[in-house]
């Protein structure tokens, strides 16, 4: 049982330091958040650039509330994210979504 325990944690470390989950945040909950954002690629849940961030709009207390994203490819949209559906790395200075681009234009209306 001692050594089950031992291999699911190792297990467990080796995900959390892989780099694409090593430096992941809510990017709601970046407080002043660095300007370099404004030219952070997008990425979907399938590891895919899917967009290029436009503008990022910050509540009150200077944490991001929305953000605005140009899709890359034939159909060009700006879409507009919350916050509290994405996450930042900042190590790549990328925004990371919790869905494909497929979700994302079905969320939002788009074809």
């Amino acid at each position: 049982m001692k050594n089950r325990l031992i291999a699911m944690t190792g297990a467990a470390l080796s995900l959390l330091a892989t780099p694409a989950f090593a430096a992941l945040v809510p990017l709601s909950s970046i407080e002043n958040p660095p300007l370099t954002i404004a030219n952070a690629n997008v990425r979907d849940t399938n590891g895919r650039v899917i967009g290029a961030v436009q503008r990022l709009e910050l509540t009150t207390q200077g944490t991001p509330a929305k953000v605005s994203v140009a899709l890359l490819g034939p159909d060009e949209k700006m879409m507009v994210l919350d916050a509290k559906r994405v996450a930042y790395d900042a190590d790549r200075n990328e925004i990371v979504t919790d869905s494909s681009r497929k979700q994302l234009h079905m969320l939002y209306g788009q074809n």
